[in-house]
This record gives C-alpha cells, sequence and structure tokens, in this order.
C-alpha cells in the first residue's frame, strides 16, 4: 500500500491507495495525499481522495498538517476547497491552508446583528431575485443539493418554497451568512464515530435499539448499527459557515433577495399548475438513442430498464422551466435523453403540456405520444415515466417545460415527481 500510494505511480493508482493507507496509517496517508495534490492539476478529480480524509477522526487536521508544507496549484487549491464546501464541511485547519493557496478569504465572522440589518436594508434595495435564482443553482455553492424548491432538491435542509412569504429579511440574511444561528430541530446534524475509525455527519431520520438512520449531505440514507457507534455529538448546520466567501457582495444580494421572495406574490410565488421539476438526465446515452430517434425497443431496454447509476438528477427553475444549457458543454449541440415522473393516487385521464425551444420526442412509459405540444393519457395508479429526447441547438438559452394538468372531467389525482 505505501509502494503504490509513493511518487512514481500513476496518478489513479496513487489516488487508490491513498484511500486505503488512510484506514490503517492516518499520518503516512496525509503525507502522500499532500504530495499527489501539490502534483495534480485542476482537470484531475481528487474529491474521494479528499473525502478519504474528512471520513476520519482528525483526518481533515492531519491532512491540513501536511498539506501547509507544500505548495499547491491555485486552481487545484480552489477546486478542492469548493468540494469540502459543498459536502457541508468547513473544517478550519483544512479550510485555512486551502484557503491561503487559493487566495481566498479564510471564513469571515459571522456578522453582527447592526451588520444583518444593513445588508438587509441593502438586499431591499439593490438585491435581484432572477439573478439571485441562478446562483441558488451553481454547482460550486450546492444549494440544491440541501434544499429543495418546489419538492425538487435535497432533502437535509428545509424545503425553501414559501421561505419568504413569512420570514423577514434579517431571518434570511442570517440564514445565509450565519447558518449556526438558528437550526430548526428537524435539521439538527448528529456526528457519528464509529469503532472504525470513521466520522459520519448527518440529520437522524429515525432511530430505534438497533440502528439510526442518517442522512447525509448527499441526501443518502445510511444506516448505522448501534453497536458500531463509539461516540454521538451534536454537530453544526450541513450548510458550512463561510460558503459565502467564494460570492462577491452583489451577489449575496441577490441570493438573499431570491430567497426573500419565495412564494411572496409575484414571479415566485406558489404555483398552480404543477410542472414536472426534479428530472433524470441519462449521463452517457448510447447511439442507438442519440443518432436518430429510437425503436420502441430501444426505448424499453435501454431506457425504461436503464441502471439507476446512469442518470443523474436536474432541476427545473421555479418557474417550472428546465434550462437547458445547464445539460451541455458551452453552446454545443448535442443530444440528451431526459425523464420525469408522475404517481398516479388515483387513476384517470391527466393532460402534459410541453413547452420547448427545442426539437423533441416524448414517451410516456413506453408508448409514444404525437409531438403536439398538449397531449392526453389516460393513467392507471402507480408510477408513470415520462422520457423526453430533445436535439439541442446551438441556441444560447434552450429550455424545456412539462406542466402537468388534471382536465376538467377527469377525477385523477396525481403527484409529480420529487425529492433529490
Amino acid at each position: 500500500m505505501f509502494r503504490l500510494a509513493a511518487k512514481g505511480q500513476a496518478n489513479n493508482i496513487r489516488m487508490l491507495a491513498v484511500r486505503g493507507l488512510a484506514q490503517l496509517d492516518l499520518a503516512a496517508a496525509s503525507e502522500q495525499a499532500a504530495s499527489l495534490l501539490a502534483e495534480s492539476t485542476a482537470e484531475v478529480d481528487s474529491s474521494e481522495t479528499l473525502l478519504a480524509f474528512l471520513d476520519r477522526k482528525d483526518g481533515s487536521e492531519t491532512l491540513a498538517a501536511a498539506l501547509s508544507k507544500h505548495k499547491l496549484n491555485v486552481d487545484v487549491a480552489k477546486k478542492t476547497l469548493r468540494y469540502m464546501y459543498s459536502i457541508g464541511r468547513s473544517d478550519p485547519a483544512l479550510s485555512a491552508v486551502l484557503s491561503e493557496a487559493a487566495g481566498v478569504a479564510t471564513d469571515p465572522p459571522p456578522p453582527t446583528q447592526e451588520e444583518v440589518a444593513q445588508i438587509g436594508q441593502d438586499v431591499l434595495a439593490k438585491g435581484d431575485a432572477a439573478r439571485g435564482e441562478g446562483i441558488f443553482r451553481r454547482a460550486d455553492l450546492s444549494c440544491q443539493r440541501c434544499h429543495a424548491i418546489n419538492r425538487a432538491g435535497g432533502q437535509v435542509g428545509p424545503d425553501l418554497s414559501a421561505i419568504g412569504r413569512d420570514s423577514p429579511i434579517d431571518y434570511v440574511v442570517n440564514s445565509i451568512l450565519n447558518p449556526n444561528l438558528a437550526v430548526k430541530e428537524l435539521y439538527v446534524t448528529k456526528v457519528f464515530l464509529l469503532d472504525t475509525g470513521k466520522i459520519l455527519t448527518g440529520v437522524v431520520v429515525d432511530r430505534d435499539d438497533n440502528r439510526v438512520l442518517v442522512r447525509d449531505s448527499q441526501s443518502k440514507t445510511v444506516t448505522i448499527a448501534t453497536a458500531d457507534i463509539e461516540d454521538e455529538a451534536e454537530g453544526k448546520s450541513l450548510m458550512p459557515q463561510g460558503l459565502t466567501k467564494f460570492l462577491t457582495r452583489d451577489e449575496v444580494l441577490d441570493l438573499a433577495r431570491f430567497i426573500y421572495e419565495l412564494g411572496k406574490p409575484g414571479p415566485f410565488e406558489a404555483r398552480k399548475t404543477p410542472s414536472i421539476n426534479l428530472w433524470r438526465i441519462m449521463t452517457a446515452p448510447p447511439d442507438e438513442l442519440t443518432k436518430e430517434v429510437p425503436h420502441l425497443e430501444h426505448i424499453r431496454q435501454l431506457v425504461l430498464n436503464s441502471a439507476a447509476d446512469q442518470w443523474i438528477s436536474a432541476y427545473s427553475k421555479f418557474s417550472g422551466a428546465l434550462p437547458l444549457n445547464e445539460l451541455r458543454s458551452g453552446n454545443q449541440a448535442t443530444v440528451k435523453i431526459i425523464q420525469g415522473e408522475i404517481q398516479i393516487n388515483e387513476a384517470g385521464k391527466l393532460k402534459f403540456q410541453v413547452r420547448s425551444t427545442e426539437p423533441w420526442q416524448i414517451w410516456l412509459n413506453d408508448q409514444p405520444q404525437t409531438n403536439s405540444a398538449d397531449f392526453e393519457a389516460m393513467l392507471a395508479t402507480g408510477r408513470h415515466k415520462l422520457t423526453v429526447r430533445i436535439e439541442l441547438s446551438d441556441r444560447l438559452n434552450p429550455e424545456l417545460q412539462v406542466d402537468v394538468v388534471r382536465p376538467a372531467d377527469s377525477q385523477v389525482q396525481f403527484e409529480v415527481g420529487s425529492g433529490s
């Protein structure tokens, strides 16, 4: 293991070996990980290597000490720092070392209430909610990994769909800049030290004498045997203090204005017509699905019978529109396979309204639908899949929106897919 983790081996081999070594000898693994990161470029994904230390008792402190002896590439440091924050960690020693290497400010102290009041006034005077929604959706902030809007998004923080309806601006500002000030009881985290030395942090979903169910920062539910728990302590908010250091002051104002407007009358009030807000995107669709409109058998075999790990999640904006430019590289034309779900609780007729800037084909379960923008279908109780093949042009801002409507003469009861 030591030999495979040492300099001279291929990077992928070293990464695997460092992760294994971290379970056996934390100090030695930290030295090799620091050397590896110092030699890396921003194109190398070192997230799993970092996670191996964040998951261990004293792991982040030991890695920080080793990293302090090396000079990191600025972009590598930024990328590593952003990943750490994106999974709800802002360990002080590691954050300080990476922040210095990245050339960004260390975590600022929480604002005073006088500062909060002034920021709140600036939010109302200068903040732009539309721009703020774009900031909320940024991958490097991972807001959607923890928070749902319109029932689509992470489940480790509160749903924000209507937070602005009842929350004063000071509360919103504090929630962003000082997330540990007032954590709702449902979202108080627990830190578990296991007898293997591994650390797991998350929100307790359920527990009994034999096991604890914990939802982590990735919205994954992990089962821990009670007998494996060596120690347990109350943690902080999974939204790390200092996350906004990646934002300019104007971006903070815009983000706060977006959250403050959620649920209020206007463009961010509750929508009367539900849309599909949670989509699954096929990560590497085979040629049979992209080169031309696929045969029905291809839809059955390659889409409906595909494995869960072939898909990643994407979320519509508050308006219900899915920004398709987030699914491609630049403005490059491409074909995407996208899927949403509808749960039918009482059988009946349901209407779908498709709005897209791009050419599309749709299958409801394994049945192709006409290319009419509106179509209806009789649906039995149970879960149904709506698959969209969409041909993205080089258009600057392509979008797809599918609204789901109960016709006046139908008794259907339904829910659009929710979750992360």
